[in-house]
């Protein structure tokens, strides 16, 4: 790793001397916040400020851990010399785009919509990884400069938030995970708990309701895809519906003329080949929208009819199952034939 040209000349330019604000998208989470706050401590000049807000967890977990954070106005953002982008899949996620150039740091997919942003200096994104804070973990560890603690728990919570509290984690995340815990006081269980709430927001859990009482059903060669439309907490409602025993889940939102929508989808759908992120940067070019994300976990917004969308990426998916079910098959019917030729 040490070799990789990219990461040295990513450590170039955030040493540089240059007045620089780190950002990340909309209703930003910890792994965002942990992310932008961790570079913030270690290399010259960064200010850590937010233009869409903070998730409740975000929230409890920079009060937790007494995170400095800034709001500016887009004038103010556009007042420095590099925007720092961070743990954004695509520049629709960002409240709003600097006109200054940017560097993007990111663990999704890798998205065109970056490469064809204007301004963009640097597009380094590592789909390896299971969140944003292990890739910064990783760049400071390979700038060889030391993390401060409430930094290194700030990463931790990223990881435990982004892996659905481990069930998505790697080998080497958990490995990565092991390390920063070695290096703190704070334990993993102490972390976890600055992040939650007591209760949770009535109309989080309307959402969820109402995800389920609008719900259309389709089977599909053993699959069970869910759809649903709700006023807001689309991403909350998509993981009810599949823990309710849906494979994989659109439920879309509508806000003014903009929609989005939330994806996700099982373990088991992962390990077939299915990568939502992916899919819906496929979807949205299609439509003329901007998607991406993770494997299981992944969105899209645009402007149009939410319910067309939702459509398509039914149609587009089903396709998509035919395709892997055949590959499947061949490899199937490929292995029997060399086990006969032994």
């Amino acid at each position: 790793m040490s070799n990789n040209p990219e990461i040295h000349r990513l450590i170039k330019l955030l040493e540089g001397r240059e007045r620089k604000v780190a950002l990340f998208h909309g209703n930003g989470d910890p792994d965002a916040l942990s992310s932008a706050f961790a570079l913030s401590t270690i290399f010259p000049n960064i200010t850590l400020s937010f233009a869409g807000g903070l998730n409740r967890a975000a929230k409890n977990l920079a009060a937790f851990l007494g995170f400095e954070i800034t709001e500016f106005s887009s004038g103010k953002i556009n007042g420095f010399d590099l925007a720092i982008v961070l743990d954004t899949s695509s520049p629709s996620q960002l409240e709003l785009v600097p006109e200054i150039p940017k560097l993007v740091i990111d663990h999704h997919a890798e998205n065109s919509a970056w490469h064809d942003a204007e301004g963009v200096v640097m597009y380094y994104t590592d789909p390896g990884k299971r969140s944003c804070a292990e890739v910064v973990y990783e760049i400071a560890k390979m700038a060889g400069r030391p993390l401060p603690e409430k930094a290194i728990a700030g990463l931790v919570a990223g990881i435990l938030t982004d892996t659905g509290h481990l069930t998505f984690a790697l080998p080497e995340t958990l490995r990565t995970l092991a390390g920063m815990l070695d290096t703190i006081d704070l334990g993993l269980e102490e972390i976890n708990n600055s992040m939650l709430f007591e209760g949770e927001n009535i109309s989080k859990r309307i959402a969820k309701l109402r995800a389920a009482q609008r719900v259309k059903i389709e089977e599909f060669q053993g699959i069970i895809m869910a759809t649903s439309i709700v006023n807001a907490f689309e991403g909350d409602a998509a993981r009810a519906l599949v823990l309710m025993g849906a494979d994989i889940v659109w439920v879309g939102s509508v806000r003014k003329l903009d929609y989005r929508i939330s994806a996700r989808a099982t373990p088991s759908l992962i390990k077939m080949g299915v990568h939502l992120g992916r899919f819906l940067e496929e979807v949205g070019r299609e439509v003329n929208a901007q998607g991406g994300g993770h494997p299981g976990a992944a969105g899209i917004t645009g402007r149009g009819d939410v319910e067309a969308v939702l459509h398509i990426c039914r149609g587009r998916f089903k396709d998509e199952l035919r395709l892997l079910n055949g590959e499947n098959e061949r490899d199937s019917e490929e292995d029997s034939k060399s086990i006969k030729i032994k």
